[in-house]
């Protein structure tokens, strides 16, 4: 894999998951205020505010996945191939 290609997932998931974990806190807001509390379906935007929190948690879940996984096995992604490929023959 290209380093840029490398750093750029490494950059994005990092990124992803405060901003997903902050899309986590943003529906939590709009389930107390925009909802009757028993209610999944938000007042105002007329969206399922259950099925929004699902995504973005799992999408927190994911983004902070891949970065470790990025982190652990960097060097391996990394590595130069150095064997010999019936293509290149």
């Amino acid at each position: 894999m290209n380093k840029k290609v490398y750093y750029l997932l490494l950059l994005l998931s990092f990124s992803g998951i405060p901003y997903f974990f902050y899309r986590i806190l943003d529906t939590m807001v709009s389930l107390k205020y925009e909802t009757d509390g028993a209610g999944r379906i938000s007042g105002t935007s007329g969206r399922d505010l259950f099925l929004q929190f699902d995504i973005f948690f799992a999408l927190t879940i994911v983004s902070f996945l891949v970065f470790v996984f990025l982190l652990i096995f960097g060097k391996r992604i990394l590595r130069k191939k150095t064997g010999t490929s019936p293509i290149n023959n």
